[in-house]
């Protein structure tokens, strides 16, 4: 299960409570932008100006809504997943949009039909632009700023052992893959994806992905998983 550190212990739950033993790799951490925060500041001291804001991901929506401090300065608010709209919910903020497909093509597919506007886009430094080019293409302003950016963590010999020992692996995110790869062999048990975008970076890397989740999310990652071992 190579997950971010700080998302590892519910993964981990929810596996045991499934019946496995997991064990826990994180492979990348979650870090300041390069310009330390300075951009997203900026343009939460300009929220008002922004027809929407849009979150890409859970630590994309945590920095956002700590820059901006109030949630109801929120014109209109879009996610890329529940586990995403959750953390504005948690703030007391609902999301005004919520993708049915928990990629940027899906979030492309939601705003089709809602007239050109001003958004904020706050993401991951090394995220694709699918979402910002496609909305520029209809006529939208978007600004996009870097509200994080992942780093890779480095597996000591127990843990790369560990990694190597396990029946299937999890992989969460393509830059969980590209940190796997990096360090180590490719698997000889099953690899599990969570979407097609973290498959295809597996398959960039010379991968096999032998399960690939219909729902986007930890949840269900671990049903297809159960589901191909019947």
């Amino acid at each position: 299960m190579p997950r971010p550190c700080d998302a590892a212990a519910s993964a981990a739950a929810e596996l045991r409570r499934a019946g496995a033993v997991p064990v826990r790799a994180p492979l990348i951490r979650i870090r300041p932008p390069a310009d330390g925060g300075a951009a997203l500041r900026a343009a939460a001291a300009e929220i008002h100006t922004y027809d929407w804001v849009i979150a890409t991901s859970v630590p994309g929506a945590d920095r956002l809504l700590a820059a901006v401090g109030d949630p109801s300065r929120l014109r209109a608010v879009a996610a890329i997943g529940p586990a995403t709209a959750g953390r504005f919910a948690a703030a007391g903020r609902a999301v005004d949009l919520l993708a049915r497909r928990y990629v940027a093509e899906g979030l492309l597919e939601e705003f089709a039909d809602i007239p050109p506007a001003r958004a904020l886009l706050a993401r991951a430094a090394q995220a694709r632009g699918v979402l910002p080019a496609g909305l520029r293409e209809s006529g939208w302003e978007v600004d996009v700023v870097a509200a994080y950016r992942t780093e890779r963590v480095r597996l000591g010999e127990a843990e790369r052992l560990a990694v190597l020992s396990c029946d299937a692996l999890l992989f969460t995110s393509p830059s969980v893959v590209q940190s796997y790869c990096e360090q180590l062999p490719p698997p000889r048990g099953l690899v599990a994806s969570i979407g097609p975008v973290t498959s295809a970076a597996a398959r960039e890397r010379s991968l096999r992905v032998d399960v690939e989740a219909a729902e986007y999310t930890i949840s269900g990652l671990i049903a297809a998983l159960w589901e191909h071992l019947g």
